[in-house]
């Protein structure tokens, strides 16, 4: 008797919850993706490939295709292909996805509440606050924060060189924008490039590590939205949240004690606090290209949304998946794609370029709102190591670069080895 429960069972549940959606990309006519519950268990949680590598499977699975059906476990997803149907989502269109459907529980989470996870008013709101912190003059004051510390930077590298002519860059180049964040966000000197073990970075080095339970929880919250708000997760650790929520507390309590201001993003942030109480270069525009720190996007249809140019209508809430490094690396828009090439990026190579087919901070209103301080943190600290050091990649380097299938961000496997050797200038 049990055995034929269980084969009714199956049957059950297939009838009334796989094949429904199974179907769904098939009754709207749209190229797809079969699914695959297996498949999409393996890739989630026991996949090979990085996130960046899995992108592009599919960006060449629907070669010629302007957009094509996927699947996030039970949850159907388009994939767009088209830059002009990217440029409509990111821009023309934004009103009908201004969501990146991202849910997150404010409550037992709140550094989930973020500029990159919020949506609708809340997201507008928030947006026009931090506008103010990248402005001109605040740019031009953090600029002289950068310099303080790309000058430690070149101090480190070189206390390094002196013991060891290879040095795994990848590392201490993430020390020091680990000090650049301390410094011009939070206004202390943290020294992580002389200390890998303070707190500040160990923190921040988790959390941007992808455990099984990080996946698991990214997966309920993309493609059970529902259930990932009625069991109230949390994608951040209370360790992560304590130590961050603490750390702006004090700085808040101390710089209002003794009457310090720096003009810094914190400064921001009062400034928000006390009016809220009141009223209620081009070789590295190319390495963006082939190597963008985030290698897709997603969006979410916030209106009912018809593709332009078809009668397909797309429902509220339907995920829609940008595949930037794909596109970046599509022959028809970048030959040769592999081939390291900055001239890619002249004023008349770029004219005859479609639209929207490089976003490394991705577009529209949703563009990366530090872009311009990220840009400059790279540009200092580049110039004090090129300015001063010969590099070179060594045996220890995989060339091309092993990706890391466990990372959040694109990045390597086993780090970016280089031979380090100091030239006669010495600065001041």
């Amino acid at each position: 008797m049990t055995p034929l429960l269980i084969v009714i069972g199956i049957y059950v549940a297939y009838y009334f919850l796989y094949r429904p959606v199974s179907t769904y990309w098939e009754k709207m006519r749209v190229p797809h993706k079969s699914l695959s519950l297996i498949a999409n268990a393996s890739e989630t949680f026991f996949k090979k490939p990085s996130p960046a590598e899995y992108s592009q499977e599919l960006y060449d699975k629907f070669k010629g295709e302007r957009f094509a059906g996927i699947w996030y476990f039970f949850a159907p997803m388009l994939l767009a292909r088209d830059p002009e149907l990217i440029r409509a989502i990111l821009t023309r269109d934004f009103a009908y996805w201004s969501s990146r459907g991202i849910v997150i529980n404010e409550k037992e989470d709140p550094l989930g509440e973020n500029l990159v996870n919020l949506s609708g008013v809340k997201w507008k709101v928030m947006r026009s606050k931090l506008n103010g912190a990248f402005s001109g003059r605040k740019m031009k004051h953090m600029f002289n924060m950068l310099e303080d510390c790309s000058r430690e930077f070149e101090s480190a590298l070189r206390g390094i060189v002196k013991t060891k002519d290879m040095v795994e860059i990848k590392e201490i180049s993430a020390r020091f924008m680990t000090d650049v964040i301390g410094h011009c966000v939070f206004g202390i000197q943290i020294d992580t490039l002389n200390d890998k073990n303070i707190e500040f970075r160990t923190v921040g080095k988790e959390v941007f590590e992808v455990t099984l339970r990080i996946r698991l929880l990214r997966v309920i919250q993309m493609a059970f939205p529902n259930l990932f708000k009625l069991i109230r997760a949390k994608v951040h650790s209370k360790r992560v949240t304590g130590f961050i929520v603490n750390l702006v507390k004090d700085t808040f309590k101390y710089r209002e004690e003794k009457n310090i201001q720096r003009n810094d993003f914190i400064d921001l942030l009062r400034e928000m606090r006390k009016k809220e109480k009141q009223n209620g270069i081009k070789d590295g525009v190319e390495t963006l290209r082939k190597y963008p720190t985030i290698p897709m996007i997603t969006r979410e249809v916030t209106k009912s949304y018809t593709i332009p140019g078809t009668d397909i209508v797309l429902p509220v809430g339907l995920k829609c998946l940008l595949p930037i490094y794909a596109i970046h690396r599509d022959p028809k828009y970048y030959p040769d794609p592999e081939r390291f090439d900055p001239e890619r990026f002249n004023d008349e190579v770029k004219r005859e370029r479609p639209a929207h087919t490089f976003l490394p901070f991705g577009g529209g209103p949703r563009f990366c709102l530090g872009a311009r301080f990220a840009e400059m943190q790279v540009k200092v600290g580049l110039i004090k190591v090129i300015e001063n050091f010969h590099l070179s990649l060594c045996e220890k380097s995989t060339n091309p670069l092993e990706q890391d299938n466990t990372a959040r961000f694109l990045g390597s496997k086993t780090g970016i080895w280089v031979r380090v050797h100091p030239t006669n200038r010495q600065t001041d």
